[in-house]
């Protein structure tokens, strides 16, 4: 592109992405049901939620893909 006797010899670009981090919490309750023998209900956690801490489908998929690509050093 030419303005007047200039023109643009190179360009050169930064791309940049900006990362959102949402963390969801799951809480197991427990309650006492029989204060004698000391039996409790506990509630369950979700299927896929399988450790006390994991990532979650969209960093998995990013990881995977700057590894595939090469990008991770």
């Amino acid at each position: 592109m030419c303005k007047g006797t200039a023109c643009i010899a190179e360009r050169r670009h930064i791309i940049d992405a900006v990362v959102t981090v949402n963390v969801t919490e799951h809480q197991q309750l427990e309650i006492p049901i029989c204060m004698l023998h000391g039996d409790t209900r506990k509630g369950a956690f979700p299927t896929n939620v399988k450790a006390t801490v994991q990532y979650g489908e969209n960093l998995q998929a990013l990881s995977v893909a700057l590894n595939t690509v090469g990008a991770v050093i």
